[in-house]
């Protein structure tokens, strides 16, 4: 990361990138579901990424809240290059799918908003890709292969605590 923007300024990708990092986990179970820092145009997003505090827990349940990420980023976030008939680039890196809805218990708990009924997952990633190229980066592994791999975790951790998961 040190390296990021300086590398997308050298080899000319875009010119004047702001670059904004955020961290997504569980709203069902994380205690920090949504993390965001700033938009920067220089090292000062180091400071962003050491911010972000990765829980490494998750719900089991094969999915994060990558849907309240793209509300924020859809409602909360305002674009200059909008003015200019241009859009922002959004990359999810995630490893598990989103959930079907934005939950409005979760928007009002996370961001503070008061909306009037849970939003369709879809219809806030269409609403998103209004202000943003929007792309997903996905490990290639089945959900059956994930899943095996996080159970395995699990099993691992509840052992190392000295619990038991056989018998």
């Amino acid at each position: 990361m040190p390296m990021f923007i300086g590398q997308i300024v050298r080899h000319a990708y875009t010119t004047h990138p702001e670059v904004c990092i955020a961290g997504v986990g569980d709203a069902t179970c994380d205690k920090a579901s949504a993390q965001v820092g700033q938009f920067e145009t220089d090292n000062r997003i180091d400071q962003d990424l050491k911010n972000i505090w990765p829980e490494k827990g998750g719900g089991g349940t094969g999915q994060e809240s990558y849907q309240n990420m793209a509300y924020f980023f859809a409602r909360k976030v305002e674009l200059d290059c909008l003015k200019r008939g241009k859009k922002g680039l959004v990359f999810f890196f995630g490893d598990e799918g989103f959930y079907a809805k934005v939950s409005k218990e979760e928007v009002k708990e996370i961001f503070g908003d008061d909306i009037p009924k849970d939003i369709p997952s879809s219809e806030i990633f269409k609403e998103l890709q209004k202000k943003f190229d929007v792309f997903l980066v996905f490990p290639r592994k089945s959900w059956e292969e994930r899943k095996g791999d996080i159970d395995n975790e699990i099993k691992q951790r509840i052992e190392a605590a000295g619990g038991l998961v056989e018998g």
